[in-house]
């Protein structure tokens, strides 16, 4: 998701590049059509906030999302497989662009958890790296004409997470915590290219995350509530909008090791792109996700190894990329 959907945004920019240099005579037609779309329509088929991307990927949280584990060293590896599609037509306009995406992302997490408490509460830290390709097709079309078709693909890491504190409490049935995520840029990025791992820009995102679990009629629900700080993209000018992102899960739970349960995110932004590159004024995007939810989990060396599949559909989306997503992951402390 996030190396897709930079994609459309980019890919439009360098077709009005590319525009720009062509001294090609062409019918009168579709010159005054390339000009409107130039001019004041071409980050209208752009997503809200840069790329209609979020730096915290949506959906990433699941199971006990308000837990802490146990003290010491967890990895957890997920694997996810993305289709996305984007759709989009001026209706004062005669033009419009569509594309479709495929993306393949790993992520690797470590977090580490201190037995010893700080203001009443377990803490802990992490980090996450994702590796990705990605590859997308985009058609442009003026009077039921196509004009312009790109094809692009892009291989390589993201940009990191740091989570340099988490906190954690429990009451009863009640557990809860605290995190900070941060977004520095370290994925590549080049402005020229229509996909990029990187988003190459800042990001910051607080979180609290709550699971009321009933261990006698062995019942979870867990919410996760996200609040993305976006900062400048100083090679376009772009600074994204704020986002709020709600993860949340409800299992089912067994003596036999396996759940079952549903799983969703919602996706709004809370604030209009500004900056000079943000030319198609202050959009807001939205989207949500539901879909299917299991996990097995089994005693592997003395250890809990948890194997977890989830599958996203995207429904009534604004402004953003809409897509299918099917997640496989695994977690266990190394030690």
């Amino acid at each position: 998701m996030f190396i897709v959907k930079e994609a459309l945004p980019n890919a439009m920019r360098h077709f009005f590049k590319i525009q720009q240099k062509m001294k090609i005579r062409v019918l009168m037609m579709i010159a005054f059509v390339s000009a409107v779309m130039l001019n004041s329509a071409c980050y209208r088929t752009a997503s809200a906030t840069e790329g209609g991307t979020c730096p915290y990927l949506p959906g990433t949280r699941d199971i006990f999302m308000g837990g802490m584990s146990a003290p010491g060293l967890h990895v957890r590896e997920d694997a996810i497989w993305v289709v996305s599609r984007f759709y989009d037509m001026a209706p004062r306009q005669a033009f419009h662009a569509d594309g479709r995406a495929r993306a393949y992302i790993n992520m690797i997490r470590l977090s580490y958890f201190f037995d010893k408490k700080v203001l009443g509460a377990r803490w802990g830290c992490g980090m996450l790296l994702p590796y990705a390709h990605g590859n997308i097709s985009v058609r442009i079309t003026a009077n039921g004409r196509t004009i312009k078709r790109m094809r692009d693909s892009n291989t390589g890491f993201g940009d990191l997470s740091i989570m340099p504190v988490i906190l954690g409490w429990s009451a009863g049935r009640l557990l809860w915590n605290a995190a900070l995520t941060l977004y520095p840029p370290t994925g590549e990025y080049n402005r020229h290219r229509i996909v990029n791992i990187g988003r190459n820009r800042f990001a910051a995102a607080p979180a609290l995350g709550v699971t009321w679990y009933d261990p006698k009629r062995k019942q979870e629900a867990s919410f996760a509530f996200n609040y993305v700080f976006n900062f400048e993209n100083h090679a376009t000018n772009y600074r994204s909008g704020d986002q709020i992102v709600v993860d949340w899960g409800l299992r089912q739970h067994t003596a036999w090791g396996f759940t079952a349960g549903i799983s969703g995110y919602v996706v709004a932004q809370t604030t209009p792109d500004r900056g000079s590159g943000a030319k198609s004024g202050s959009f807001r995007g939205t989207s949500f996700a539901a879909g299917p939810l299991a996990t097995y989990s089994f005693k592997l060396a003395g250890r809990t190894v948890d194997f977890i599949v989830k599958y996203y559909d995207e429904f009534h989306v604004k402004n953003r990329w809409e897509g299918d997503v099917l997640w496989l992951s695994f977690r266990t402390r190394l030690f």
